[in-house]
């Protein structure tokens, strides 16, 4: 990456932190919003494990993990992906692409980083927080390993679901507005809240082979809950899985990115 791509970030971020100052009510409200709907996944796992000590054989820490993991997750996908949301009605549909190509920066780093979300940023340091809560309590004496697997499981889990966002986002140049299909993967985010062995198997399926989104927290968290005693090559194992699974949805995203870009129509013909 260019020094000068990377002096664009850096002033795009300057630019956030100054709005959040500027807009403190807008941020207040996006966080706690956030924060309410998730605390609902959290009292369905408090009230599941208020009389029993297991739920599809986890402990109430390990569901929480799963827990933590997804959420720190999708606050990251929130502070980033809000310009995929608007790709349609916004860029395609009103236009404003046209503006966005005739500038010196590649158009979808600049969509991007023009709308992060503040209050993503919060919400990431809160679930931060609780993995790290959790896996203290599910692995008192968790390696350097272990731990590594669950950072390098966020970095990639976000990946993966920027780019099935982008992939879908990017089917907006031939059928305008997609925001149904963004609203489809956005609930079936919802599942990875909770450990998938409690739903019907074709949940796992879908989520694995279809829509491979069980890769950002539930096998991370699976793989590191049956930890053998020599936790080194299991670890080991599933990170180049992770690797290859994240490269692949990069790879298609980017495709149907450039595909979709090379087949945009100017709004003023």
């Amino acid at each position: 990456m260019s020094r000068r791509v990377l002096r664009i970030q850096y002033k795009f971020l300057v630019v956030l932190l100054k709005s959040l100052v500027a807009s403190r009510i807008d941020y207040y409200v996006g966080t706690l919003s956030l924060l309410i709907l998730q605390a609902s996944s959290l009292v369905f796992l408090f009230i599941a494990f208020s009389r029993r000590n297991e739920l599809a054989g986890y402990t109430r820490d390990e569901a929480l993990l799963f827990f933590a993991v997804a959420f720190t997750i999708q606050a990251i996908v929130q502070c980033t992906c809000e310009g995929l949301w608007l790709l349609g009605p916004k860029y395609v549909v009103q236009g404003d692409l046209d503006h966005v190509l005739t500038r010196p920066v590649p158009p979808l780093l600049l969509i991007t980083m023009a709308h992060l979300h503040g209050s993503g940023l919060i919400h990431a340091l809160f679930g931060a927080g609780l993995i790290a809560h959790t896996l203290n309590r599910v692995a008192p004496e968790a390696s350097l390993a272990s731990w590594g697997l669950i950072v390098y499981a966020v970095i990639a889990g976000s990946l993966i679901q920027f780019s099935l966002i982008l992939a879908i986002s990017s089917l907006s140049f031939l059928h305008g507005k997609v925001i149904s299909l963004l609203a489809i993967l956005q609930t079936l985010q919802q599942f990875l809240s909770y450990p998938l062995d409690i739903f019907p198997r074709l949940v796992v399926l879908v989520l694995t082979f279809v829509v491979p989104i069980a890769y950002t927290s539930y096998y991370p968290v699976l793989s590191l809950i049956r930890l053998s005693s020599d936790p080194s090559p299991v670890i080991l194992a599933f990170i180049v899985e992770l690797t290859g699974v994240t490269i692949l949805c990069l790879a298609v995203s980017w495709s149907t990115w450039r595909w979709g870009l090379s087949h945009y129509q100017s709004a003023s013909g």
